[in-house]
């Protein structure tokens, strides 16, 4: 699992309502045959706030971090094409079908990213 630490908040709506935690990575990870160094921030998954609380943030870690990386650093990609790697990456990471596919969704619905 890759290490994190809390750095701070996302801008939001209303003050602290709607924001999300930012975090820095501690441990370098592999996406797409790149290696990326620490410290990598991270908001972890960019999806709406209803989606938040059902979302298992633990197991989904890895392949929410990729899916960050992906959209600062492959702007050639399209962002359909880089959330469908987030479902496989969660698949992969023995997140369920059904939740995955909730976690792709989510994700493929937010528009504030």
């Amino acid at each position: 699992m890759i290490g994190l630490v809390k750095v701070g908040r996302t801008g939001g709506l209303f003050g602290e309502l709607f924001t999300r935690p930012l975090y820095d990575t501690c441990d370098p990870f592999e996406v797409d045959g790149v290696t990326v160094k620490p410290p990598y921030r991270t908001d972890l998954v960019s999806a709406p706030w209803w989606a938040r609380p059902v979302l298992p943030l633990k197991k989904m870690r890895r392949a929410a971090i990729r899916h960050d990386w992906r959209r600062k650093n492959q702007p050639h990609r399209s962002t359909r094409a880089i959330d469908d790697d987030f479902r496989t990456d969660l698949l992969a990471d023995g997140v369920s079908p059904f939740v995955a596919w909730i976690c792709w969704r989510a994700v493929r619905t937010n528009k504030n990213r």
